[in-house]
C-alpha cells in the first residue's frame, strides 16, 4: 500500500460516530502534539466510537460508554 507524504504533517481529526454508525460531530485537529478535550455533555447516554485520524489518514477507533 502507497501512502502519500505530506509536507509538515501535522493536522487531522477526531470523529464521534453514534452506535449506529452515524457521524455525529468532526473535530479538526490543527497539531500532533498535546492533549484534546472532547465534550459529550451534549450526548445521551450509551455507547459512541471515537475514531482518531492523522493527515496520513491512519486511525485508530476505541469505544466508550457515556452513563
Amino acid at each position: 500500500m502507497y501512502v502519500e507524504q505530506i509536507d509538515n504533517c501535522n493536522f487531522g481529526e477526531i470523529v464521534i460516530y453514534s452506535n449506529d454508525a452515524k457521524i455525529l460531530e468532526t473535530i479538526s485537529l490543527e497539531s500532533n502534539a498535546g492533549k484534546q478535550i472532547i465534550n459529550l455533555s451534549n450526548y445521551v447516554p450509551g455507547q459512541y466510537l471515537i475514531e482518531i485520524i492523522d493527515c496520513y489518514r491512519n486511525s485508530e477507533a476505541m469505544k466508550i460508554t457515556k452513563k
